[in-house]
């Protein structure tokens, strides 16, 4: 006697358990020219629709999103508020892949350097 497909001759109450792999993404906030890591900047990430999906604000070592995106959607990662001396960087994008490895989003951001210029009372320009 053959067996039907998709029906059980003898079974027990056995279950299965299916998991999916977790995203894991790491966003890390560096100094675009020293590399060092950020602490304190806001961001917002939105869906491929501009639908928010959450914020964080950054610590001084990689921000972990586990299991929060979705594999195949592009997700938009914007910086909302920086670091006092440094320039809001621009918006990084990343797809999600369906890898099971840590996925790395890296944001640099631009120092602001000002520069002070005095004069002095003594300069041959004053007093004249």
């Amino acid at each position: 006697m053959k067996q039907k497909d998709g029906t059980f001759v003898d079974h027990t109450d056995d279950k299965i358990i299916m998991v999916d792999e977790q995203t894991h993404i790491q966003l890390l906030k560096l100094d675009k020219e020293t590399g060092q890591a950020l602490g304190g900047a806001k961001f917002v990430v939105t869906d491929s629709k501009g639908n928010k999906v959450m914020k964080f604000v950054t610590k001084d070592d990689a921000y972990d999103i586990i299991g929060k995106l979705v594999v195949g959607e592009t997700y938009t990662f914007t910086e909302v508020f920086d670091p006092s001396g440094y320039q809001l960087a621009k918006p990084v994008q990343l797809t999600i892949k369906d890898t099971g490895k840590v996925q790395t989003v890296t944001v640099k951001d631009t120092p602001i350097y000002t520069t002070d210029r005095w004069k002095h009372a003594n300069t041959s320009d004053c007093g004249r």
